[in-house]
C-alpha cells in the first residue's frame, strides 16, 4: 500500500513540475513572440513611410493618360525591393545600387501589362520602365 501510495505521490509531482515547466516555456516564447512582432511592427512603418515616397516618385512620372488607367489607388501600389540581378538588363546599375520596382495594375494589364517602374532606393531617382508591349 506504501508503493502505491509513494508512487502515485512521485507521479503526481512529476506531473506538475512538467506543467509548470510547459507554462513557463511557453510564457517565454509568447514573449519572445511579441517582442519580434513588435520589432517587424516598426521596421514595417518605418518601409511604409518610405515606400510611400517611393510611390509618390513613381506617380508623378506618368502620363496623365497613363495615370488615368490605373485601376486602384495609387497610394497601395506594389513595391518590391529587387536584387540586381531582377533588374532588365537594359537599364544601366551602377555597382551597390539598391534598386525598388514600383507597379501600377492598369485597365490594359492585360493587353500591355502593368506600369513597372524602377527607382534607385537611397537617390529616389526613375532609372528605367518596363516595356508595355
Amino acid at each position: 500500500m506504501k508503493k502505491i501510495f509513494y508512487s502515485s505521490l512521485f507521479v503526481i509531482i512529476f506531473c506538475f513540475s512538467l506543467v509548470a515547466c510547459s507554462t513557463e516555456s511557453i510564457e517565454n516564447e509568447v514573449k519572445s513572440f511579441s517582442e519580434v512582432k513588435e520589432k517587424e511592427k516598426s521596421f514595417s512603418e518605418g518601409n511604409e513611410k518610405e515606400y510611400m515616397e517611393l510611390r509618390h516618385v513613381a506617380w508623378e512620372s506618368l502620363l496623365k493618360n497613363s495615370k488615368e488607367t490605373v485601376i486602384d489607388d495609387w497610394r497601395k501600389a506594389e513595391v518590391t525591393e529587387i536584387s540586381p540581378a531582377d533588374v532588365p538588363q537594359y537599364i544601366k546599375l551602377e555597382k551597390k545600387q539598391k534598386v525598388v520596382k514600383v507597379l501600377f495594375h492598369t485597365k490594359q494589364d492585360s493587353k500591355l501589362g502593368p506600369i513597372g517602374v524602377y527607382i534607385e532606393k537611397s537617390s529616389k531617382k526613375i532609372i528605367g520602365r518596363d516595356p508595355r508591349m
